[in-house]
């Protein structure tokens, strides 16, 4: 039985986690988190919700010693997996949040999470990301079979930024083929609609490590050339 929804994160862009689903129906085949707490796939994917997660949530901040810099939703599941547009649990864990006046990052790969607009565009401690590994919807399908269309996403992002909802890109796990995962033709193509960038390497797989020493510092070049905002997280750093 789980005693807490909210944790510290040791994610570099982030100090808090909150995670509320067990598994995550998106069935994501480089899934890191599947990995590490050795789950089958489809043990992975039949995800089960956290039902006393706001309970849970508001315990949690009640015995915080500190002010969370950002808390991010989710770490290691996808708060707006198909299983919530039913229960609306990540809603009431966000209502939470904002009532108690504490900054939060979404991550999903769920056009739904357009659903929430009302609370983001509302609320300034708050910004929206979305994962994009690949700007094509068949690759896309082949890496994250159940999740939302690429250009689904693509359109959802485009709306939260004209509504004035900060917005944000992870462009993680860049895979090691520029035909599958293109991290400049993103930047290039969704720059304009993102505040900020996070790229990160394909973990608990084998990937060539000159492929990456020789594509970071271009992505690098590239990033700062159209005063993008952007982390390379530590992992890919390692890898040049």
């Amino acid at each position: 039985m789980r005693r807490s929804v909210l944790g510290k994160s040791k994610i570099e862009y982030t100090d808090y986690y909150c995670n509320f689903y067990e598994g995550c129906e998106h069935g994501c085949i480089y899934c890191y988190s599947r990995m590490i707490k050795r789950k089958s796939y489809y043990e992975w994917i039949n995800s089960k919700p956290i039902l006393n997660a706001v309970d849970l949530l508001r315990q949690d901040i009640a015995r915080l010693s500190e002010i969370p810099k950002d808390i991010l939703v989710s770490s290691s599941t996808d708060p707006y997996q198909p299983k919530n547009d039913r229960l609306g649990l990540t809603r009431q864990v966000l209502q939470v949040l904002i009532d108690k006046g504490l900054p939060f990052s979404i991550l999903t790969k769920s056009a739904s999470v357009v659903h929430d607009l009302d609370l983001f565009e509302n609320y300034p401690k708050c910004k929206v990301g979305f994962t994009i590994i690949t700007l094509d919807n068949l690759v896309g399908l082949s890496a994250e079979p159940f999740a939302s269309k690429i250009s689904d996403r693509i359109t959802v992002l485009r709306i939260l930024k004209d509504r004035g909802v900060k917005t944000w890109l992870s462009v993680e796990p860049i895979l090691p083929n520029l035909e599958l995962s293109n991290p400049f033709d993103i930047v290039h193509k969704l720059g304009d609609y993102v505040d900020w960038f996070v790229f990160g390497r394909l973990n608990y797989a084998k990937a060539p490590k000159d492929y990456y020493r020789d594509m970071v510092p271009k992505l690098v070049d590239l990033c700062n050339s159209l005063g993008v905002k952007y982390l390379i997280k530590r992992e890919l750093k390692d890898s040049i």
